[in-house]
């Protein structure tokens, strides 16, 4: 059972590491770092993370979460907008990170999301799980691409209109499985 302490040491491992990466590059932020700026021991870092890579997917994921809505209902346009702006706001965090190895993760942590959201609404479920799986990677490789190009080529593109563009890609990308 985890303790409103163990949430909070959570919590400040995540917070620290999102201060740290936002004005460093991920190679450069060191575990001894996060630890000694969140005021928490090394043991208390590897009960929650396997190692830095797993901090990075653990911070992500509530953005992957919320990025694989775009073409179900849960979906909402203010949510993505908000994240679509943050990443304008961080930019060359936002892009370096897009363009580093790590954007694979990334992509493959949406499409898993994306499949999640899938069989949660019960959508071809007459289709073998690796077409699924294969849409689901289309999305998300699409998602991330859009994101990418966007803050790469400076466009003056209100995040509303690129918001607008995924989730009507998405679903289109969906429809192949209905």
């Amino acid at each position: 059972m985890q303790t409103d302490h163990d949430a909070t040491s959570k919590r400040a491992i995540i917070d620290t590491f999102h201060e740290l990466f936002l004005n460093d590059k991920f190679d450069q932020v060191r575990i001894g770092q996060i630890i000694s700026q969140a005021d928490v021991g090394r043991t208390t870092f590897y009960e929650y993370f396997r190692n830095k890579e797993d901090l990075f997917r653990q911070a992500c994921q509530p953005i992957v979460i919320k990025l694989a809505q775009t073409p179900f209902p849960e979906y909402s346009e203010q949510i993505l907008c908000g994240l679509l702006e943050h990443f304008r706001e961080v930019g060359g965090t936002a892009l370096a990170t897009l363009q580093s190895p790590r954007a694979d993760a990334i992509v493959h942590m949406l499409a898993e999301e994306t499949l999640s959201l899938v069989n949660r609404h019960g959508i071809a479920v007459h289709r073998h799980v690796t077409e699924r799986s294969f849409v689901c990677l289309q999305i998300a490789e699409f998602t991330i691409g859009s994101v990418r190009a966007w803050l790469l080529s400076g466009v003056d593109l209100p995040s509303q209109a690129l918001a607008r563009n995924q989730r009507e890609i998405a679903e289109r990308l969906l429809d192949q499985l209905r």
